[in-house]
C-alpha cells in the first residue's frame, strides 16, 4: 500500500485536548487508514517525513536501531513512539539509491519530528509495533523524487517484503486569515486540484504540479506524495480519497495511492532473475581459473545494467576456514565496467598481493571469492558518522600516506577500532591530523559448500 496522511499535532488527542474535534473527519479517516494498514500485515512500514532533518543534495535515512520520540514540544510528553528500525531495509535502500546516483545520509541521535510522529501515533494506537523505516527528503526543487521512490520499490522487491509506504504531508497552509502561513485567496486552488487529482487517479497532475501554485499554497505534501507514488506496485494504481477538510487554515487529506490488500506478492521480473543468477564472485573465480590456465577471461553476455558502469572494486579471497588469502582493489575505476574491473582485481588479489604467495591450482576448491563494489567516498566530520558494519573508511595523513579499510571486518566492530587499524595500516602516527572519508559497499560473496 502507498498512502498519504497529514501531520498536524493538534489531531492527536493528547495534544488537541478536545480541539481535534474540529477536524473530526480527519481524525476518523486517520484511524480508519491506520487500522487498514495494520490489518494488511506489512513486513515493513516506510514513512516519508518532510520535517526530518535535511541536507542539500541528499535524502536522509534514519539509522538508529530504534525510532523514539514524543510530542513533548506540544505539551504532550505522554504521546510517545518507540519502534524498531528495519536496518537491513535501510542498508539495502541506501545501496539501491547509490546505484541510481542518489546521495543519502544517516540521521542519528535525533528525536523524531512531528511529520513522522503524528502518523505513527495513529498507527501505534491501531496496534502497529513492527519494523519501521523513516526517510527524509532532499531540498525543495532538487528533484530525483521519483528515482528515490523507485529505489524504495526495488528494495522491497529484492527483499521480497510487503511494504507500506506512507507519505506525510499537509496541504495549503494559507486557507484562512488566521492560517499559520497567512492568507492567500488562491491557496484553495491548490487543495482543490490535489483532491481532484486523487479522485480522478490523475497521478500525472501530482507528479507535475504547478510550481507557482505550490508556492502560493505553502504546502509540504507534494514531494512526499511523489516518492510514495513512485514506490507503488505495478497493477495497484487505483486511488482513493478517504477525507479532506481544512480546519485551522490548513488542508488535510487522507488518501490511498495503491492498496496492498489487493496487491499480489510480487513475482521476480526476468531482469531480477538475471540479477540473481549473475554473480560477480563467480566472475572473480573464473578470472583466476583462466589465469592459471593461461586463458583470457571472456566478458559475459548481457550482464545486468548496474554492472555496466565504472566503479572501484576490491576482490577478497579467503579460505573456507575464513583465513585471508589475498585482497587487492582500487578506490577509483580503471575500466569502463564493474565486470572488467572485477576480472582485473581478481587476478591481482590472487597473484600480486605482496603479503601472500600466488594462488595455486590445487587451492581453488578450498577458496571463496568476495567482490566489493564501492560507492563514491564522502568526507566525515567525526567518528560518530562511521559504522564499520556498513561503511568502509579511508584515512589520509601527511606526505601522501593513505589507507583503506573495507566494512564488515569482524575484529573491527567499532568506529574507534576501524580508525586505529586504518591509521596503523597507513603508517600514520597517533596524534597526526588526518582526513577521514567513508564509503558504502555492495558485497557479492560466494557461499561456502555445504
Amino acid at each position: 500500500m502507498t498512502a498519504l496522511m497529514p501531520h498536524p499535532p493538534v489531531i492527536v488527542p493528547g495534544v488537541g485536548r478536545g480541539r481535534e474535534r474540529q477536524a473530526a473527519r480527519t481524525v476518523a479517516a486517520m484511524g480508519q487508514l491506520a487500522q487498514r494498514i495494520v490489518r494488511s500485515r506489512p513486513d515493513t512500514l516506510v514513512v516519508i517525513s518532510p520535517h526530518s532533518p535535511r541536507k542539500p543534495g541528499r535524502f536522509g535515512l534514519w539509522a538508529d536501531a530504534r525510532h523514539q520520540g514524543s510530542l513533548a514540544m506540544f505539551r504532550a510528553d505522554h504521546e510517545r513512539v518507540d519502534l524498531p528500525n528495519d536496518l537491513e531495509f535501510v542498508r539495502r535502500f541506501a545501496t539501491a539509491c547509490a546505484g541510481r546516483g542518489l546521495r543519502t545520509w544517516d540521521i542519528r541521535g535525533e528525536e523524531l519530528d512531528h511529520g513522522a510522529l503524528v502518523p505513527l501515533c495513529y498507527l501505534r494506537n491501531a496496534g502497529w509495533d513492527g519494523p519501521t523505516v523513516i526517510t527524509g527528503l532532499n531540498y525543495p526543487g532538487e528533484g530525483e523524487l521519483e528515482e528515490f521512490g523507485e529505489a524504495l520499490h526495488t528494495t522491497a522487491a529484492v527483499l521480497r517484503r510487503r511494504v507500506v509506504v506512507l507519505a506525510s504531508g499537509d496541504m495549503s497552509h494559507r486557507l484562512t486569515v488566521d492560517a499559520p502561513g497567512g492568507y492567500h485567496p488562491d491557496a484553495q486552488r491548490f487543495d482543490a486540484a490535489f483532491v481532484q487529482a486523487v479522485e480522478r487517479a490523475s497521478i500525472q497532475t501530482i507528479l507535475n504540479f504547478d510550481a507557482n501554485l505550490r508556492a502560493i499554497a505553502g504546502e509540504d505534501v507534494v514531494d512526499a506524495s511523489i516518492v510514495a507514488i513512485a514506490a507503488r506496485e505495478p497493477g495497484t494504481e487505483a486511488c482513493e480519497l478517504m477525507s479532506y477538510e481544512g480546519p485551522f487554515g490548513v488542508g488535510y487529506s487522507i488518501a490511498v495511492f495503491s492498496d496492498l490488500a489487493r496487491a499480489p506478492r510480487k513475482q521476480p521480473t526476468p531482469k531480477e532473475i538475471l540479477r540473481e543468477k549473475f554473480s560477480l564472485a563467480r566472475i572473480a573465480r573464473r578470472a583466476v581459473e583462466d589465469h592459471l590456465h593461461h586463458r583470457t577471461t571472456p566478458l559475459p553476455a548481457d550482464p545486468p545494467s548496474e554492472f555496466q558502469r565504472p566503479a572501484g572494486v576490491f576482490v577478497t579471497i579467503r579460505t573456507i576456514k575464513g583465513e585471508l588469502r589475498g585482497c587487492i582493489g582500487t578506490l577509483e575505476a580503471n575500466y569502463p565496467t564493474i565486470v572488467e574491473e572485477t576480472i582485473d582485481r581478481a587476478a591481482a588479489a590472487a597473484f600480486r598481493d605482496p603479503r601472500f604467495d600466488p594462488v595455486r591450482k590445487e587451492e581453488l576448491p578450498n577458496l571463496l571469492f568476495e567482490v566489493s563494489v564501492l560507492h563514491p567516498a564522502e568526507p566525515v566530520e567525526s567518528e560518530d558518522e562511521l559504522d564499520p558494519a556498513r561503511y568502509g573508511v579511508i584515512v589520509s595523513g601527511n606526505h601522501g600516506r593513505r589507507a583503506v579499510m573495507l566494512p564488515g571486518i569482524d575484529q573491527l566492530d567499532t568506529a574507534a577500532k576501524q580508525l586505529e587499524a586504518t591509521r596503523r595500516k597507513a603508517g600514520i602516527p597517533e596524534g597526526e591530523a588526518v582526513r577521514i572519508e567513508r564509503f558504502a559497499v555492495e558485497k557479492h560473496v560466494e557461499k561456502p559448500p555445504l
